[in-house]
């Protein structure tokens, strides 16, 4: 069986292309130069880039037998010759709660196979009924919630934790001649937190973010007996994006299980090189911890919000959000510091669908960026402008609707949008209702009336630097996507079944009326007096990803149910979002395909502010 990259459709062994979207089984594009590259081929044969499928492999032995099979010049990992073996085999410390393992190896693999399913899915389809319920990362107690014998034990901890960012994913375990392979995630290319730490221009509210995640992870992590990974610096790292992430899970020892003041011993090693002194501030918290006062990670991260707080008391950006950790009962605040825009990279795409004749969709990106550099670091400065319509209206008067809506849009910020700063909410909807009234006074113009008036729905972001205002109206939507809260849905469709919910009735009741999704809010029917624009602003203080679709993509729960297998790694700067795009699309087409889709995909990086930047 091979799994389609774009559509996850199930194809038979000898297929070709896809039976469902036409995407090549055989061939992937070069990331750099778009060449066909067969899946089997490491490298592209054009450009030299890299494009195979590297993981990291842990193998866990019995014997000494095995391990000096292991030490034996080796090819593959695996009978079946999947798995090719890139670097030679190093040995690892041990974990202490595998009493019968003698031994830890690692090395690097390219999967030669990767559109065949891994071992790991068939055996967990096999054992579950291909029921996920067995793995539950919310229960509360101790005890591993999957535990099927037919798997390596060694995976447990990864299934239980694999929706936090900072575990590597498990792509594939099993157990064979005797040992427990497992295949994660390889960070070898990411930066040791040591280095990060040693660097004299590391800003203080940047190192008190990344000591909040690992506090925040201490208690998950000692729900399934791995809170041991946290204390061996070699396993701490930091990508790319400065996301804080482990390289493997070490289990802690049933015996002698860590308490969470051993993070203090290990913070001051890191932060006290020969002949440097850490931060003054952090000496009290250090002390504090070593003795034992802090019993979880949501007590410890209570101080480091103080400490945050103190060093920057007139930022109206260090706020207090809530977060119910492990195994606390009280409300605990996250750390959320003076943020600053270090990138920002978007992409558009629209497509017909399988069912229309004419797309009626429309979409505009306005975007101006300069690059701000100094003796203190670089970041850039952004204003820009993002509008995704959904038109209707028979004899393409949808089409024009919603052009002409983004066109009326644009120019009016044109012309209004020139303070720092974004657009104040009042400015906002004027430019809605200048964008209405252009549609409205072209259905008078045609004497057009009832049902034949052309309107279109509206879903826009305005963007300056790390503000964020968002405007709709209709059942187009806006999502967004960070590590900490995954994928959420931002705006909420003016529809009537959606009206009824806010009046008190039951949604089963509002979603079985016949004109359930018929549209509250649009503009173009109507004249001004009843058009009221849904306005919210926010802050980005993490790594965002906004998401503006038309209903083609949201229709039918699509991105409740399958969203996430899309933008599951859309935060990392390594992933195309032209590619994402693509892949949201295709979706949409598998699974809606009734209606025109529109994607506008922004994914905005950001850094401690360099205003706000306290070093040693």
């Amino acid at each position: 069986m091979l799994i389609c990259p774009q559509c996850q459709f199930e194809n038979g062994d000898t297929e070709l292309n896809c039976e469902r979207c036409g995407t090549s089984l055989t061939h992937q594009p070069c990331s750099q130069c778009e060449t066909p590259v067969p899946y089997n081929l490491t490298y592209c044969p054009e450009c030299g880039i890299f494009t195979g499928f590297m993981w990291r492999a842990l193998i866990l032995c019995k014997t000494p037998t095995l391990k000096q099979r292991l030490q034996e010049p080796l090819e593959y990992l695996d009978s079946a010759q999947r798995y090719q073996i890139q670097t030679p085999l190093k040995s690892l410390p041990n974990t202490p709660q595998y009493e019968q393992v003698t031994q830890v190896w690692t090395t690097t693999v390219v999967d030669l196979q990767p559109l065949q399913p891994a071992k790991l899915e068939n055996i967990l389809a096999t054992v579950t009924g291909d029921d996920d319920e067995n793995i539950d990362n919310n229960d509360s107690t101790n005890d591993a919630l999957f535990s099927p014998e037919m798997l390596p034990e060694a995976a447990l901890p990864y299934l239980n934790l694999q929706d936090l960012p900072a575990i590597p994913e498990l792509q594939d375990a099993w157990i064979e001649n005797e040992q427990q392979v497992l295949l994660i995630s390889d960070r070898s290319d990411w930066q040791p937190i040591a280095e990060l730490w040693s660097e004299r221009s590391l800003p203080l509210l940047q190192l008190l973010s990344q000591l909040d995640e690992m506090a925040q992870l201490w208690d998950e992590l000692a729900r399934f007996d791995c809170a041991t990974s946290l204390l061996f610096p070699s396993n701490l790292f930091i990508d790319e994006d400065q996301a804080f992430g482990l390289e493997r899970l070490y289990l802690d020892s049933p015996e002698h299980p860590p308490a969470i003041s051993a993070l203090a011993e290990l913070w001051q090693q890191l932060l006290k090189p020969e002949g440097r002194n850490t931060w003054d501030c952090l000496e009290p918290l250090f002390t504090k911890l070593a003795s034992g006062q802090f019993h979880s990670g949501g007590h410890l991260r209570i101080n480091l919000q103080k400490i945050a707080q103190e060093q920057a008391p007139d930022s109206s950006t260090v706020e207090e959000t809530t977060n119910f950790l492990g195994n606390d009962d009280d409300e605990l605040p996250t750390v959320v510091l003076p943020m600053e825009l270090l990138s920002l990279v978007d992409v558009g795409i629209t497509d017909i669908g399988r069912q229309r004749a004419q797309n009626e969709d429309y979409y505009g990106i306005k975007m101006d960026i300069s690059r701000v550099e100094s003796s203190k670091g670089q970041c850039i400065k952004a204003q820009g402008l993002y509008v995704v319509c959904d038109g209707m209206g028979g004899h393409a008067g949808g089409e024009v609707a919603s052009a002409l809506a983004v066109e009326t849009l644009f120019n009016f910020f044109e012309l209004h949008w020139t303070t720092l700063g974004l657009p104040s909410e009042k400015t906002i909807a004027q430019a809605v209702l200048a964008a209405n009234d252009a549609i409205y006074q072209e259905n008078l113009s045609f004497a057009r009336s009832g049902i034949d008036r052309m309107g279109t729905t509206l879903a826009m972001i305005l963007v300056h630097n790390t503000q964020v205002a968002i405007a709709h109206l209709g059942d187009s939507r806006v999502y967004q996507v960070t590590r900490r809260r995954g994928l959420e849905q931002i705006t909420i469709d003016h529809a009537v079944a959606q009206r009824e919910v806010f009046r008190g009735v039951e949604p089963e009741v509002a979603y079985s009326r016949p004109d359930a999704f018929q549209l509250t809010q649009a503009l173009g029917p109507r004249d001004n007096a009843f058009i009221n624009p849904d306005i919210k602003f926010t802050e980005i203080n993490e790594d965002t990803v906004f998401l503006i679709c038309s209903d083609g993509l949201s229709d039918n729960g699509l991105l409740d149910k399958k969203g996430n297998e899309v933008l599951s790694n859309v935060l990392s700067s390594r992933t195309n979002l032209t590619q994402v795009g693509r892949q949201l699309i295709s979706l949409a087409n598998q699974h809606n395909g009734h209606d025109n889709i529109t994607v506008i995909l922004m994914r905005l990086k950001v850094q401690p502010s360099l205003d706000q930047k306290l070093k040693l």
